[in-house]
């Protein structure tokens, strides 16, 4: 069972979606959409799609560049932009990042927290039939004799 999708585009490749792209993007978005799962997407490659950023990961969110990336893949897509994370993949480092596995440690915290809330969704409407069949109220015909006594 999926709980959470999560789309993963490159930052420097978002202008070059293609129609036929966006148009599988927004298949896919509606059956989600249909099904109730969240969704976010990862904006991956920041580093190398804008040089303020690769300079110092903490730019980021300073960064007009991505920001202009990031809603430009959320209004192609139909994505919120609160639900677009900007990440660093590791490619030729050997060591480990701090910068870049909070942005990394962070998405994915969301992506748990999606995850938390459709379930916590599935469990109060699971719950709400469960109480539905465990109540005999819908079954009891109009004029039982219970409801009689009850009248009198």
């Amino acid at each position: 069972m999926i709980h959470c999708v999560v789309y993963v585009i490159d930052a420097c490749k978002v202008s070059l979606l293609t129609t036929n792209m966006l148009d599988k993007f927004a298949a896919i978005r509606k059956k989600t959409n249909q099904l109730g799962l969240p969704q976010i997407l990862l904006l991956t490659k920041i580093d190398e799609a804008c040089p303020l950023v690769a300079e110092d990961l903490k730019n980021v969110y300073r960064s007009v560049y991505i920001e202009k990336k990031a809603r430009e893949v959320s209004d192609s897509l139909g994505i919120p932009l609160s639900c677009v994370l900007p990440v660093k993949n590791y490619s030729g480092e050997l060591d480990l990042d701090l910068e870049t596995d909070i942005l990394l440690f962070s998405a994915v915290q969301q992506m748990l927290n999606y995850a938390d809330s459709f379930f916590e969704n599935q469990v109060i409407e699971d719950q709400d039939q469960l109480d539905l069949y465990r109540s005999n109220e819908h079954l009891r015909p109009v004029g039982s004799d219970e409801t009689k006594h009850q009248i009198l």
